[in-house]
């Protein structure tokens, strides 16, 4: 007799080193919650890798300075992404990451040519209306982008406890 076994939930990413390593489209979006915008909109085949090539390495085409419009990174406050099955294929995610820029309305555009075969699938009345309700929607994942600010503000705050916990072992010692 063989027993079922549940469905393992994968736990959503609470941090860049977390994000998946599968194809999405994503948004890298700056300002607050009040005030926040999608500053880019991109393509990856892997995710994580792509995410840390902007904000970490630095040396995207976007993020690297070497073109007239690019991304800070040090203002990037949030990642979020989606993840479909209809980005099976390098022309599917090319046509995706044309139909989310439409929805999303980011502050920078990709400079890249629409090769041929995306805009090929982009005439595909299914393949956009299944986009466009993608993009519509809730994004798969998000994770915040610690600032510089942000993590001083809590390390202040651990040196503050630290310093607290450290004076209360001396006065039960003393």
């Amino acid at each position: 007799m063989s027993r079922r076994r549940k469905p393992t939930r994968t736990p959503k990413p609470t941090s860049l080193g977390e994000l998946p390593l599968a194809p999405a489209v994503y948004a890298l979006c700056g300002g607050s919650a009040r005030r926040r915008y999608v500053a880019y909109v991109g393509l990856a085949r892997r995710l994580r890798p792509r995410i840390y090539q902007h904000l970490i390495g630095r040396d995207s085409s976007v993020a690297a300075g070497t073109s007239a419009a690019g991304i800070n990174p040090d203002y990037v406050t949030e990642v979020r992404w989606w993840q479909s099955g209809g980005f099976r294929g390098k022309h599917a995610l090319e046509a995706a990451e044309i139909v989310a820029a439409e929805i999303l309305q980011p502050v920078l555009r990709s400079r890249a040519m629409t090769p041929k075969a995306a805009e090929r699938k982009l005439h595909d009345e299914e393949f956009c209306k299944r986009m466009k309700t993608l993009f519509d929607g809730e994004p798969t994942g998000s994770v915040p982008v610690p600032s510089l600010a942000g993590l001083d503000t809590r390390l202040r705050a651990v040196e503050k406890e630290l310093a607290k916990m450290l004076k209360g072992l001396g006065d039960q010692n003393g």
